[in-house]
């Protein structure tokens, strides 16, 4: 294919190259390659100086066009760090197989590894490089990891925080979960090379900036307390996750005591009434905390919940320009009805549910198993 033209775009550091009647390609940001000098190509890893990243909430508004129309990949978002690393990252197994392949070519025998080399190769972890962020005061931001593979590569970090939400043990799932945006600034860069379980610095750190696109006409507010605010958000996001926690596991041992009541050695009905109170004392619990289950089967608005309140009162770490006085009228209501709905949710886990369990012990029920 025959390039008719290059252009350099002195503003980004991107080389442009077309084509006739192929379309454009971009190289983005290739000022790393002022820096490959033979002397870093030979070290044993090197992260090279970004370009300022642009501070901004990335949208699409495009919808579903189908095949009408055709868009380009856009850069990636956020701070994009190339690396050039030296070394062997292949797995046990990628070596075996390689070495399997040689063999095959020449119609050699192969031998079997063993079982104890085969379990090795299913236990062993891939080598990872990890990019640490830090801020200019040396407060850790974020944590991106990527596989480590020899040669030169980019890695990106998208200008969030590490989300510092509540981990459930029993629904942990591969979807990444960031946290709040971080303010323009000045920012450090290092990689770390992670190899069963040990970690290893590499290169770093190194300086980048993130800036503003633009100025907006209204002033958002000051870096001290859109943090004041986001540290408060995240004591809240904890005790609200811990109150989701509990008020499930307590739904759940109030169906395993009614079941277990069905199947008691005594006559019907033996402990109707404290299961039945406890059962209804859940629900207006569950109400309260996220609103009347039956207005949102058919999209009908509720009264503001606590998950109301905390949705609005998170979206103020989601924009340029928050968080706004509503943002924090909304969290403080939040925590407020917390407060007092984790006097019922402790009551029912403390109080209510061991009485049960220990009524159902009295008239021979089935153990329900517990932590």
């Amino acid at each position: 294919m025959g390039i008719r033209d290059l252009v350099i775009q002195k503003d980004e550091v991107d080389l442009v190259a077309a084509s006739f009647g192929r379309g454009f390609y971009v190289l983005d940001d290739y000022r790393a390659l002022r820096e490959m000098t033979e002397e870093n190509l030979k070290k044993e890893a090197k992260l090279y100086t970004p370009r300022p990243a642009k501070w901004y909430i990335p949208k699409s508004k495009t919808g579903n066009t189908g095949s009408d129309y055709y868009f380009a990949e856009n850069p990636t978002f956020g701070a994009v760090f190339t690396y050039h690393l030296n070394g062997d990252f292949n797995t046990i197994k990628q070596k075996r197989q390689l070495a399997e392949s040689k063999l095959n070519k020449i119609r050699a025998n192969i031998p079997f590894p063993g079982w104890d080399a085969l379990d090795d190769e299913k236990n062993e972890s891939r080598q990872m490089i990890w990019l640490n962020i830090k801020d200019s005061e040396g407060n850790v931001i974020s944590n991106t990891k990527k596989t480590a593979r020899s040669g030169s590569g980019r890695i990106a970090w998208n200008l969030r925080y590490s989300s510092s939400n509540s981990i459930d043990p029993d629904r942990i799932s591969s979807r990444r979960v960031y946290g709040a945006y971080v303010r323009p600034g000045d920012y450090n860069a290092s990689i770390y090379l992670e190899n069963n379980g040990s970690y290893k610095l590499l290169d770093g750190p190194v300086n980048f900036q993130v800036k503003s696109i633009y100025d907006g006409v209204l002033k958002g507010t000051d870096f001290k307390t859109y943090d004041s605010y986001r540290k408060k958000l995240l004591v809240f996001e904890k005790e609200y996750s811990s109150l989701i926690k509990i008020m499930d596991e307590n739904s759940k041992l109030i169906d395993a005591y009614k079941k277990a009541a069905e199947r008691s050695l005594s006559e019907p009905g033996k402990m109707s009434n404290e299961l039945f109170a406890a059962h209804n004392t859940q629900l207006e619990i569950e109400k309260k905390m996220n609103g009347n289950s039956s207005r949102s089967e058919i999209g009908e608005n509720n009264p503001p919940s606590i998950r109301t309140h905390y949705r609005n009162a998170y979206s103020g770490v989601r924009t340029t320009y928050g968080p706004t006085g509503s943002h924090e009228r909304s969290l403080n209501i939040a925590i407020q009805m917390a407060e007092k709905i984790k006097v019922m949710i402790m009551k029912m886990k403390n109080e209510t549910l061991p009485l049960i369990k220990a009524n159902l012990e009295s008239i021979n029920a089935p153990d329900v198993l517990t932590d």
